[in-house]
């Protein structure tokens, strides 16, 4: 946890500086044609609510951030926010939580700058509406809410630097402000975008547009029981006039129909119909999904006056499917008081409070207290249980116990694990995939836990080395499992059996395979190939990128590449290939990288060493190091380029195995004297024999390493039930080659003579 909220701070002052490449404020005076004017200001009434009053952001804020991140010099600037936006908006679906971090403390940074300007600021319309857009992309619920489970990591990294040494009291003060501030958006939001509302005049194309959006995107975070979304959505559409596209009316006409009415929905969708008459296949998607909502709003209606049980629990599960998540629960809590030890209902209330506000913590209050025994144990209902039980494990009784002894942590787990047990036996028993590998991650867990509490490295080894044969077996048992086949992806790493590693490595991958378990995969093969010194391998890696299917995402495959022909100019060794490889990688990379490019920014800085363009090279080992200022394979690389042999000195003796070997290495072909390269050769050795984890030594002749990135967890997802999170699978890594071996000193040879 320290260093990964160490981390978290770094990128937060990393994403405080200002960004050069800020787009001017836009301006225009395009008139349209308006059908109505909305009641703006009677609909800002509802829309701030209780949020007349809103602190602001920097509210608590420890006052060095001000001087730290340069927000006292800051000067409102629209252009800035309006490109600060644009980059969350441009943020991929599975971006890094550091790279989502970045970008947000960068929206917040602009956000007290304009706050610090005082309501004289905001006597500019378009300030105040960059600030409302600003506010309403920083609105994310499950993301910002302080009880959820982001609020949980945030407090976790406080209570961790809060036991740790003064130097980074700053940081603890930073993560103790960051909850309650972040917690502050919400209202915020809704009080600026009132604001707005009555301040704004109808009749400028360009400013209605952006009002407009606002209203829409307010109302996707409404609660649609009062009615809210269709009224937001009403008056955007008025706003826009002739203008509106068929999205809004698509829109307006589901909000209609999660409203119950359909009358509303039907008009809204015909309109929307009328206007795309050969819908693009995201329209047609958007269609489906809306007409899906209409025939459970059909439903609901219907059952609207039964008073049968299955009726009710029927009707409460269409209230959440349709959105209306706070009636659902309601329904649900209702029908457990006749009912308390309904597993079904329990399941049912619990997810629709989730979907209010990913509030785990008050989710495992409400399963604790629920009575031991529970009829109606589906699958739906263990998987919810399964997963809340094990966010509160990870995510409030480990943090708890953080410093204490092992048996400690196990005893603080022991009540909210014998239950979980339970749950993952029973999901195994129905055949649920999650719950047979999840039931095997367990058991494996049992074996390494006496081992771990006693020190015993030989027995985890032992563990470690036989692993692939029951992973190969578990596999038979779910073939189609994703989680078996990234547990797969740890154990080939592992043994020591090469045939085994090989024939598992051949199997195909499961057929619900995603862009991101395709890389993994890849990765891990590419890795072990180089391992083996299957050279001729590494070719038909590169050519299996290439074709991999046209919906990958173009950033997957770029990344994917750039590390495969990275490793392949190794192989080659040619001018071409290693010009070639440049080039992937810098195609691969983003123009702003963050925490999790660190890796790859070694291996273009590396790969530009052996080009011989080492002020190249040293401008981005700069940005590596700036992200990471003590990641080893950063210092290693940068010692090499300066030869600086004190620092390779310092990391042949690194606690990560495969620099120390390489700094040894290096140093061992570039010692003139015979009795210190034997030093040499033997720190190599010691290097060599310090990892006995993985199966073969790291880094190759060919100076191709890994990084080893581990990723376990188990979660709750209202959309996808219990979520496992088993990858283990290695980076290449290109490691600086030391050079040919140097020749004696004459002193050296005499003295060998």
């Amino acid at each position: 946890m320290r260093r990964t909220s160490v981390l978290a701070a770094l990128t937060l002052a990393a994403a405080c500086r200002p960004d050069a490449n800020t787009k001017p404020p836009r301006t225009g005076t395009t008139e349209s044609p308006r059908r109505t004017q909305p009641d703006l200001e009677s609909l800002a009434d509802i829309v701030e609510g209780r949020n007349a009053t809103a602190p602001s952001l920097q509210d608590g804020m420890p006052a060095w951030v001000t001087e730290a991140f340069a927000i006292g010099s800051l000067p409102p600037d629209v252009g800035e926010m309006r490109s600060a936006i644009g980059a969350w908006r441009s943020l991929a679906n599975d971006a890094a939580i550091t790279t989502r971090l970045a970008v947000a403390a960068r929206l917040g940074r602009l956000a007290i700058a304009v706050e610090r300007a005082g309501d004289a600021a905001l006597a500019d319309p378009e300030l105040l509406l960059s600030l409302t857009q600003l506010y309403a992309t920083l609105d994310v619920p499950q993301l910002l809410d302080p009880r959820g489970l982001f609020g949980s990591l945030i407090t976790a990294a406080a209570t961790s630097f809060a036991r740790q040494t003064q130097e980074e009291q700053r940081a603890a003060e930073l993560y103790a402000w960051l909850p309650a501030a972040l917690g502050r958006v919400p209202a915020l939001h809704r009080h600026m975008l009132a604001r707005v509302m009555r301040q704004h005049v109808a009749g400028n194309a360009a400013t209605d547009a952006e009002v407009a959006e606002l209203l829409e995107g307010l109302a996707a975070l409404e609660p649609p029981e009062q009615g809210n979304p269709v009224r937001l959505r009403r008056a955007a559409l008025e706003l826009r006039g002739d203008d509106a596209p068929a999205t809004s009316h698509r829109e307006l006409a589901s909000a209609c129909f999660v409203a119950l009415d359909l009358p509303c929905g039907d008009a809204e969708l015909a309109i929307a119909q009328r206007m795309t008459p050969s819908p693009d296949a995201k329209a047609v998607t958007r269609t489906k999904e809306i007409e899906a909502e209409r025939a459970l709003a059909v439903r609901a209606l219907e059952l609207a006056t039964q008073r049968g049980f299955d009726d009710r629990m029927t009707r409460a599960k269409l209230a959440v499917s349709l959105g209306r998540v706070r009636e659902g629960a309601e329904m649900f809590a209702a029908l457990r008081r006749d009912h308390p030890d309904d597993a079904r209902l329990l399941a049912g209330q619990i997810d629709a409070q989730l979907r209010v506000d990913y509030d785990f913590q008050r989710a495992y209050q409400t399963l604790a207290a629920a009575p031991a025994e529970l009829q109606h144990r589906d699958a739906a209902s263990l998987e919810l249980f399964a997963g809340v039980r094990c966010v509160h494990i990870f995510y409030a009784v480990l943090p708890a116990s953080r410093g204490a002894s092992i048996d400690a942590m196990v005893a603080a787990a022991l009540p909210t694990l014998v239950p979980l047990r339970r749950d993952v036996a029973e999901l195994a028993a129905l055949g649920v995939e999650k719950g047979v590998v999840l039931e095997f991650a367990l058991a494996l867990g049992d074996e390494l836990l006496p081992l771990l509490q006693r020190g015993d490295q030989a027995g985890m080894i032992a563990i470690a080395r036989g692993l692939l044969p029951r992973v190969v077996e578990l596999r038979k048992r779910v073939p189609q499992s994703v989680h078996a086949y990234d547990l797969m992806l740890a154990a080939v790493q592992f043994s020591t059996d090469t045939a085994a590693v090989e024939a598992a490595l051949a199997a195909p991958l499961p057929a619900g395979a995603d862009d991101k378990l395709r890389l993994r995969s890849v990765m891990t093969r590419l890795v072990i190939a180089v391992a083996l010194d299957r050279r001729d391998a590494v070719a038909p890696l590169v050519a299996e990128i290439k074709a991999w299917p046209a919906e990958t995402p173009g950033a997957t495959r770029a990344l994917a590449l750039a590390r495969a022909e990275a490793v392949n100019a190794r192989v080659l060794g040619t001018l071409e290939a290693l010009a070639n490889a440049i080039e992937r990688q810098q195609q691969a990379l983003p123009e702003q990288p963050q925490a999790e490019h660190v890796t790859d920014l070694c291996n273009v800085a590396t790969l530009l060493l052996d080009a011989g363009e080492p002020a190249t090279a040293n401008e981005v080992l700069a940005m590596a190091q700036q992200l990471a200022p003590d990641d080893a394979f950063v210092l290693l690389i940068r010692a090499v380029a300066a030869g600086d042999r004190n620092a390779l000195e310092l990391l042949s003796s690194n606690g990560e195995s495969q620099v120390a070997i390489a700094a040894s290495s290096w140093l061992e072909r570039t010692e003139t004297n015979a009795a210190k390269r034997k030093q040499w050769v033997q720190r190599r050795k010691q290097a060599e024999r310090s990892n006995p984890l993985r199966a073969r030594v790291l880094p190759t002749e060919l100076g191709v390493g890994a990084s080893a990135e581990l990723n376990l967890g188990v979660g709750y997802s209202t959309s996808r039930g219990l979520e496992l999170q088993l990858a283990a699978a290695p980076t290449p890594r290109v490691l600086p080659r030391p050079p040919a071996a140097a020749k004696p000193t004459r002193d050296a040879a005499a003295k060998r003579r």
